[in-house]
């Protein structure tokens, strides 16, 4: 499959990821904590917006894939290194969960990540030949 048109694909799915989401009361796309659900639809949002700038070509999805993955890496490995290091502080009010939410997510944005790395690796060098 054609990169770009792989991740004009993958971003302009974005409200079904949330309609699935919101069925299954569960997150699977993005893993921010409760409390931050403002910025847990403003993410969406902004990447559907996006999403729509990468369907009217006037931004590269290979890059843009890229670094919305890593960022939603970051934000996994956050959410999960956050409350571990609070239990080392306060071991009696200790609450972590890891399950299946977090392995979806990441093999989802690590496949991402990887498949988008990958494809501009790839343009680069067939640019450059």
């Amino acid at each position: 499959m054609n990169p770009q048109r792989f991740f004009k694909m993958y971003y302009l799915s974005l409200p079904i990821f949330l309609l699935i989401e919101l069925i299954i009361a569960s997150r699977i796309r993005v893993m921010l904590p409760e409390e931050y659900l403002s910025a847990y639809y403003a993410y969406y949002l902004i990447s559907f917006v996006l999403g729509g700038f990468i369907f009217t070509g006037s931004l590269n999805s290979l890059i843009y894939g890229v670094v919305e993955s890593t960022l939603s890496i970051f934000i996994l490995i956050s959410s999960v290194m956050i409350p571990v290091m609070s239990i080392a502080s306060n071991p009696e009010a200790a609450s972590y969960s890891f399950g299946l939410n977090e392995v979806v997510n990441f093999i989802l944005v690590g496949s991402v990540l990887v498949y988008g790395f990958n494809s501009v690796v790839g343009q680069r060098a067939k640019e450059n030949a």
